[in-house]
């Protein structure tokens, strides 16, 4: 079997409601329509980085143990590219698709206007 060694890096914004949104504003938010009748309380950087933390880890034990699979669907229903329309250049062409998914090697899959369906390699 392949081994791969992986480094993961990911920067957080706990606490600065600007220039973009905070894990805190998202908690508050989210927290107030839940239970609106609960004291307000501020989420320490400690417990956030604890549960991603735990949260990695048992992504990571599925995708060794039983590969992408498993994970497939959680990943496809919180990624961006869902419907999003791409443009693909072939030499003298440009053709308009949309993207639908995944292919089973793990590139963006495609379809154009007549169902035809495409694999999205990088450059």
């Amino acid at each position: 079997t392949k081994q791969y060694q992986v480094t993961v890096g990911v920067g957080l914004n706990v606490h600065n409601n600007e220039p973009t949104t905070c894990i805190a504003q998202m908690l508050h938010q989210t927290r107030a329509q839940q239970f609106p009748d609960a004291p307000p309380s501020e989420p320490s950087r400690a417990r956030i980085l604890a549960n991603i933390v735990n949260r990695f880890e048992e992504l990571q034990v599925t995708l060794q143990e039983s590969g992408f699979e498993p994970l497939k669907a959680l990943y496809l229903h919180h990624w961006l590219h869902t419907d999003q329309v791409v443009t693909l250049v072939e030499e003298d062409r440009k053709l308009q698709l949309v993207v639908k998914g995944l292919t089973p090697s793990g590139y963006l899959l495609a379809q154009d206007d007549w169902g035809t369906k495409y694999e999205l390699h990088p450059d």
